[in-house]
């Protein structure tokens, strides 16, 4: 029991590291770019990647 609390808990940060690390990415770019265009167009892109990513990160 505690030890899959504790599983669950390292699963959930990793997964929010790696949420907070495709936002970086994604400032990173917004910023080299520029564009305030570009960056609109990219969020969807981004969302949709994450939302297709989530199952898989989940699954492991």
């Amino acid at each position: 029991m505690l030890l899959s609390m504790i599983y669950n808990m390292i699963k959930f940060q990793s997964l929010v590291l790696l949420m907070v690390r495709l936002i970086v990415v994604l400032k990173t770019v917004a910023g080299v770019a520029g564009s305030v265009q570009l960056s609109a167009v990219a969020i969807p892109q981004w969302v949709t990647m994450a939302a297709l990513l989530l199952p898989i990160v989940e699954g492991n």
